[in-house]
């Protein structure tokens, strides 16, 4: 569970300091960088797997595209800036199974790492050492939270106290500490991987660490890949754009003897979208070796989900996470709104909040370790979302280099657990609540619209209350 995250140098985030809970919303204009948050969570994850330059250049470049991986890095003029760093705070897992299969146990659940990355001067593209790490650490810190939590959570997910050190730098080389025993050293100049990327079993803390941060994921549903059926062997588990969704379905619906009770489940939160829905279920076509995700109206008649709108089979995605509990770890979706009537939003925020962990009980079986974190432009979202969830992305100007720099930082509502030192200011509220300018021409004549009448504007813009 990613709880604080701080980024310096990536793209166009610049000096920034994230706190995460379970459920986090960032709205924000188009192309203000919003994504660009979720690529540095990427980022993260694929470098606690991949080499350095692969990590890279799995993530998008300038234009949604992957290139030259100097578009990583904050632009200053017409070049970019040498270095980026991270510095993230996670929780994670007691308990793990690393690659070989053995159960591991952590010594601490509450971490800090840390990396910095240098570019260097070689302008060979595909260099092994274009990306030199100049800084690396992995240390355990104290178990302190800033969002709601019960002390029964508290005390079931946060073991450790004190700092203990298990990844650090020094001169030229990268030690990987054991919990007791032994210390494996890399070399900076020579490696091509982190070094969390390459800690072993002798060092569970270190191991948990990369478990975790392999589990941040990035969706961007797309409804063409929703829409087709699975191979009956396909893998039963979401990618990022939705791949082999009947396969997870049907998977779920027969982790336990009642899949009937589970299709009902499924039913029944659709439902919250179509009125006439009464059954989703899962067709094996074993001729073909195919899964077909279907459903049943209230007449009996059978269609494919194929059918569905764009926005409800997004939806019917985000239902298979909320239920599919064998899953942990961090969800990033984007605008997971679109597609959907605007009264159906707190529907889908509902199954969105369901996916993260309750930090009022235990985490268990039921009630995995998850968390998630949405990025929005709409206002009927922001409206609707708990007000201690809420991050606004807002441009800031920045002087870099004598270069004066566009850069987005994020800003939470005064009075919730976030204690933003800048909380976002009401002007910038108030354009998410009431989001429709009135419609005036230069003469001060009203518009034709549906807003402008007179009978429905009060409704639409009721009288702002002003603080006492």
């Amino acid at each position: 569970m990613l709880t604080r995250l701080k980024v310096n140098g990536f793209k166009n985030l610049v000096n920034v300091d994230v706190r995460f809970g379970p459920f986090t919303c960032i709205a924000g204009a188009n192309d203000v960088g919003k994504s660009n948050l979720f690529d540095a969570i990427r980022f993260l994850s694929a470098l606690a797997e991949m080499p350095i330059l692969e990590a890279a250049l799995s993530v998008r470049g300038e234009g949604r595209k992957a290139s030259d991986i100097r578009d990583l890095f904050t632009r200053v003029g017409d070049d970019h800036v040498r270095t980026m760093s991270f510095e993230v705070e996670m929780i994670t897992a007691q308990l793990g199974k690393a690659s070989q299969g053995r159960i591991i146990e952590t010594s601490a659940t509450h971490l800090r790492y840390s990396l910095e990355l240098e570019l260097r001067e070689d302008k060979r593209i595909l260099s092994g050492n274009l990306l030199k790490i100049k800084n690396e650490f992995l240390v355990s810190i104290s178990p302190i939270l800033d969002f709601a939590h019960s002390r029964i959570w508290y005390d079931d997910v946060l073991i450790g106290t004190g700092k203990k050190t298990f990844i650090e730098t020094q001169t030229n080389l990268i030690s990987v500490y054991g919990e007791t025993g032994p210390t494996l050293e890399y070399d900076m100049s020579e490696t091509v991987s982190t070094g969390l990327s390459s800690s072993t079993l002798f060092s569970p803390t270190a191991s948990h660490a990369r478990i975790e941060m392999d589990r941040w994921k990035t969706l961007q549903l797309e409804p063409s890949v929703l829409r087709e059926p699975s191979e009956i062997l396909a893998p039963p588990k979401l990618d990022e754009k939705g791949s082999n969704l009947p396969a997870v379905v049907n998977r779920i619906a027969h982790t336990t003897d009642d899949s009937q009770r589970i299709y009902t489940q499924f039913s029944n939160r659709l439902s919250e979208l179509i009125d006439d829905v009464r059954e989703v279920y899962v067709d094996v076509d074993e001729a073909r070796e195919l899964l077909t995700l279907m459903l049943k109206d209230r007449s009996g008649a059978k269609f494919s989900a194929r059918s569905l709108s764009d926005g409800t089979l997004r939806f019917l995605a985000l239902v298979a996470l909320e239920m599919d509990t064998t899953n942990t770890g961090l969800y990033c979706i984007e605008e997971p709104e679109n597609g959907l009537h605007p009264a159906r939003i707190p529907a889908m925020l509902d199954v969105l909040q369901g996916i993260a962990v309750d930090t009022d009980d235990v985490v268990d079986e039921v009630n995995p370790l998850r968390q998630v974190i949405i990025n929005t432009h709409s206002p009927a979202v922001v409206q609707q979302v708990p007000d201690d969830s809420l991050l606004l992305a807002y441009n800031v100007e920045q002087e870099i280099e004598g270069h004066r720099v566009s850069t987005v930082q994020f800003r939470g509502l005064e009075n919730t657990w976030r204690k933003d030192e800048r909380p976002i200011s009401r002007g910038d509220l108030l354009s998410y609540l009431n989001p429709v300018a009135y419609g005036q021409d230069e003469n001060d004549v009203p518009h034709n619209r549906v807003i402008d009448r007179s009978d429905l504007r009060d409704l639409a813009h009721p009288p702002l209350v002003e603080d006492e």
